[in-house]
C-alpha cells in the first residue's frame, strides 16, 4: 500500500472518530446525560462544539476537493486539543453547579 493511501485512511479514520465524539457530547449535553458543570452557562459550550464542529468540518469538507491546502497534521493536532479541552471541561474542571464526583454521565 502507498504511504499517502495510508497516511490518507488513519486521517480518515481519526476525523471520524473525532466528528462521532464531539456529537455524542452535543447530544449528551442536549439530553441532559453530559454536563460541563455550569447550569445554564452549558450552552455556552454547547454553541462552542457546534461552531467548532462546523469549522472543522468545512475544513475537511474543503481539504477533501482540494480547494484549500492544509497540513493534516495541523488540523489533527488542533482538533485533538480542542476534544481533550471537551474531556477536561466534561471532567476535572466541571463548574460548580454539577461538581465532578468521579463519573463521566449523569444517571439519576
Amino acid at each position: 500500500m502507498n504511504n499517502n493511501k495510508l497516511v490518507n485512511k488513519i486521517y480518515n479514520a481519526y476525523l471520524s472518530f473525532w466528528f462521532s465524539a464531539v456529537l455524542l457530547i452535543i447530544v449528551g449535553n442536549w439530553i441532559d446525560i453530559i454536563r460541563f458543570g455550569y447550569g445554564l452557562g452549558d450552552l455556552i459550550y454547547l454553541i462552542f462544539c457546534i461552531i467548532a464542529l462546523l469549522i472543522f468540518g468545512l475544513i475537511s469538507f474543503m481539504n477533501f476537493f482540494r480547494k484549500v491546502k492544509i497540513n493534516k497534521l495541523f488540523l489533527v493536532l488542533l482538533s485533538l486539543i480542542f476534544l481533550l479541552f471537551l474531556l477536561l471541561k466534561l471532567t476535572y474542571f466541571r463548574g460548580s453547579a454539577s461538581p465532578w464526583d468521579g463519573h463521566f454521565f449523569i444517571l439519576q
